[in-house]
């Protein structure tokens, strides 16, 4: 079955016309990722900073066919962001900054402290869009559709598709048969669904 599977023509990459683009790596959780009280209190006190306080999903959020948010936000602020028009925002990140000033990248100048440190500066736009999301580390087929532009984390994956032929064989049992066998396996033989790997998923 595995041979007849590999002789499908076209891949995902192919069919949906992209490849997958990995979630944001906000580089320090504790700073960036938030619950609905500190969201409310942050915008309570400065409601200019809801621009940059974007809905996000997990890894562990993303079901097979839609995905089931728990209400967190994620502070999104990329290299260049003017953070003082976020007088909240900043502050709060202030009092991560010691945390945030150890990371490497800041050590070495390459971005300021309080930002991101991978945002997707070429596609972070991307996830406002509607959207194919792939679990990145997975023990069932968990593949969903997005329509209401989440951002997600970096154990996610996501494709800039709303093919839902596409979405329908990737969490078919064939294809988690196939997957299984081609695809790196991690503990406890959760298969890793990595961009790089999914892209090349036969779609027939």
């Amino acid at each position: 079955l595995c041979e007849k599977i590999k002789e499908i023509d076209a891949n995902l990459k192919d069919f949906t016309g992209s490849k997958p683009f990995r979630g944001i790596l906000t580089g320090y959780n504790k700073a960036f990722l938030i619950d609905d009280e500190i969201k409310n209190r942050l915008i309570a006190s400065d409601s200019k900073c809801s621009e940059i306080i974007k809905p996000y999903l997990r890894g562990k959020d993303v079901a097979r066919w839609h995905s089931d948010w728990n209400n967190l936000w994620m502070i999104f602020v990329p290299w260049d962001c003017p953070i003082n028009q976020y007088p909240s925002v900043l502050h709060w990140l202030e009092t991560h900054r010691e945390g945030l000033e150890k990371r490497p990248e800041v050590r070495q100048g390459r971005f300021p402290w309080y930002a991101m440190s991978r945002y997707g500066s070429d596609y972070w736009h991307l996830l406002e869009q509607p959207k194919l999301l792939i679990q990145g580390i997975a023990f069932h087929p968990r593949f969903s559709l997005d329509e209401a532009g989440m951002f997600t984390n970096n154990s996610v994956f996501f494709l800039p598709s709303t093919d839902k032929w596409a979405l329908a064989a990737l969490n078919s049992p064939v294809m988690w048969y196939f997957a299984f066998r081609y695809l790196p396996h991690k503990k406890d033989e959760a298969l890793a669904m990595d961009g790089i790997l999914t892209e090349t998923l036969p779609i027939a």
